[in-house]
Parts: C-alpha cells; structure tokens; sequence
C-alpha cells in the first residue's frame, strides 16, 4: 500500500520506536531505510527489524534530500511518505490514509503531534493548505510526517532538491503545485513530529539557512529578488499573523503534559 522512506541518521535513540509504528500498523508498508553513516547501534536496530525492512541505503550521499532521492528508485507502492527516524505514526492511523486515498489525490496531506525527546505532547500540527504565497511568508505549516505522495510524481520528473539543506519537503509541495498536481487535506491527527536538541527543526543553528532558503523561494514565486520592503512586509504579516495564535499559545503554556505513546 505504501513505500514509507525513512531517513535513521542519527536517530538510534528513537528509531525503534519509529519503526515498530510502522509495522504495528494494520497496512502493509514497504520500509526503505536510509543511512550514510551507520554506527553500531543502528546495525543492531536494522538486524533487529531486518525481517521488516525491505531495502537498505547505507551509500555516502549529500545530505537528506539526495538519500531520499536515491531510495526512490526502489518505490513499488502507489504512494510515498518520508519518516525521520525519530518520527512515527500514531497507532490505527494508516487505516484512515487507506480511506482517504481511494480518491486518487496526487498529494494527501493530513495533520500531526509536536513531541519532545520523551513523547510528551508540544502541541498539534494542523497542516494549513498550501500556497506559495504563504510559503514565502513562514505561515504555510505542514506535517510532513502525514503527507503522502503519489509514486508518479516522482516518475514524472519531481525530486528532492539535494540544495536543500532545510526545507526540501517544502519545495516538493511547492514544485507539485506549480505542476498543477492536486492536493488533499484530511482533518485527521495522523503521525508524531519529535523535536530534540539534535533535529534539524530543533537546532537554532538553521534559522540563517531558512532565511536564506525563504529567499530562494521568493525569487522562484515573484521572478525577482527579494529587497528590503519585502522583508519588512513579510517580518510585518508573519508577527501579525503569531498574534492571531496567542490563544493557542497561552493554552500550550498550560496543557496537562500528556504522553503521546
């Protein structure tokens, strides 16, 4: 049913748990695993779910993208969803994707959890529907953790941009929409999205090379280069845009902490 692309490096901590969410589930999944730079925790993981595990990539590449791109060639289901290692899949939730991709979308996209390193609820990532316009602003929030891609996509000719070493599952949404490929939304809480001192979305480190991939978005959607009164716009609507959220704020500061797993 689907090929799920999981991205281990440097997930040992969290990978078993990412991996039983997949085979516990009552959909059949191909898993590709990916890995440039397996250490001996990983091999010990991977033998133990050898059984599970339908391909293996542990070949040098240039970074997550370019992994991705080199498992896709080894897809032999109709649909694909990329997994960090650290994330996983709420339990029973497959079983909706099955349903709601009877339809054919070219995309679906569902909704997700924000954990921490322990699985303890952040709070909701309700994906928005999205635009390049919204893109360009910070405000198109996805959980790509439940999108699912249509394989022939990626046989017509889109791929992850190995360039991109921030946000390359946002230039693919953007790439299938500008190839007028359709999307589907589904109101369903449907994976977990850890966030940890050594994700790529935890770590400060990447909010220079955001910026910088923003950027390059703004001159792909606008034709232009991006100016100062663009930033000023932009720096303007997306706080605009944060003081519609307070409320949703001031109810995460004082959720019960609640454990997702």
């Amino acid at each position: 049913m689907f090929s799920i692309l999981v991205s281990a490096l440097g997930c040992e901590k969290y990978l078993e748990i990412c991996l039983n969410s997949i085979i516990s589930s009552n959909v059949k999944c191909e898993i590709i695993l990916i890995n440039p730079k397996p250490s001996q925790i990983y091999n010990e993981i991977k033998q133990k779910f050898n059984k599970n595990i339908n391909f293996v990539i542990e070949e040098p590449d240039e970074g997550a993208a370019d992994g991705l791109n080199k498992a896709l060639k080894y897809i032999n289901n109709s649909y694909v969803c990329v997994l960090n290692g650290d994330d996983y899949f709420l339990e029973n939730k497959l079983n909706i994707v099955v349903e709601a991709i009877k339809t054919q979308p070219d995309i679906l996209i569902g909704n997700g959890y924000i954990v921490d390193r322990n699985d303890y609820l952040i709070k909701e990532l309700i994906s928005m529907k999205f635009s390049p316009e919204k893109l360009i602003m910070s405000m198109c929030s996805i959980c790509h953790q439940a999108t699912f891609y249509k394989k022939k996509i990626f046989e017509e000719g889109i791929k992850f941009n190995k360039h991109n070493k921030i946000s390359w599952d946002a230039e693919i949404l953007l790439d299938a929409y500008l190839n007028n490929y359709n999307f589907k939304y589904i109101d369903d809480i449907i994976s977990a999205f850890r966030i940890h001192s050594d994700s790529i979305t935890g770590k400060s480190s990447n909010k220079k090379a955001h910026n910088f991939q923003l950027s390059l978005y703004f001159q792909r959607i606008k034709n232009r280069k991006i100016n100062t009164l663009d930033k000023i716009w932009i720096f303007l609507i997306f706080n605009m845009f944060k003081i519609t959220k307070i409320n949703i704020k001031i109810k995460e500061i004082f959720r019960k902490k609640i454990k997702i797993i």
